[in-house]
């Protein structure tokens, strides 16, 4: 038979407890090594941002598509209309610079037709939701990051060069638009 003071529990054996002595030194530290990991859980939820929304963007804003395409939109209502094709083929989450240079992303960009009727309005105009999340970084120089990335998408340009120059010394969102968009 077993002893009481031996019984396994769970594959851990409980031993015979022995008084324990210590200073109150020894409980001061532990009560300071268990209120920590607390205290640190209950402030974690203070840092957290919360998600931006359509209605806190400064229009007019312009959206930079992966497949070498920008979009000028100047409210939102005109944010929650979009071409089907550029819904369709777009490849990963859009990226939105508003007008004071918050950069967020267009993540679950999708049409709120079926594919049916997308079908059926291949050049058409589609309504669309998307979840939008602010970016790691925003400013002046991450907007100029995200139009230098697309403008490097753009590879049919004779003037990447020069674009790519002047991109750098915009100051607003409508010159870095004009430098990055399709006219060809």
């Amino acid at each position: 038979m077993i002893p009481a003071s031996r019984i396994p529990v769970r594959n851990i054996c409980i031993v015979e407890a022995q008084p324990c002595e210590q200073s109150a030194a020894g409980m001061n530290i532990r009560k300071v090594i268990v209120g920590i990991p607390i205290l640190s859980m209950l402030f974690a939820g203070c840092s957290r941002t919360k998600p931006p929304t359509v209605e806190s963007l400064h229009f007019p804003v312009a959206v930079l598509f992966s497949n070498a395409c920008t979009n000028f939109f100047t409210d939102a209502d005109d944010l929650k209309m979009m071409n089907v094709q550029i819904v369709i083929n777009s490849a990963s989450p859009p990226i939105l610079v508003d007008s004071e240079f918050a950069v967020c992303t267009l993540n679950k960009l999708r049409s709120i037709h079926g594919g049916f009727w997308l079908f059926a309005h291949p050049s058409g105009v589609t309504e669309v939701t998307f979840d939008l999340a602010a970016a790691r970084n925003s400013g002046l120089d991450s907007a100029r990051a995200a139009f230098t990335a697309e403008l490097g998408e753009e590879t049919w340009r004779d003037d990447l060069a020069q674009r790519r120059e002047k991109l750098e010394k915009s100051t607003t969102l409508q010159e870095m638009f004009d430098l990055v968009k399709s006219d060809e």
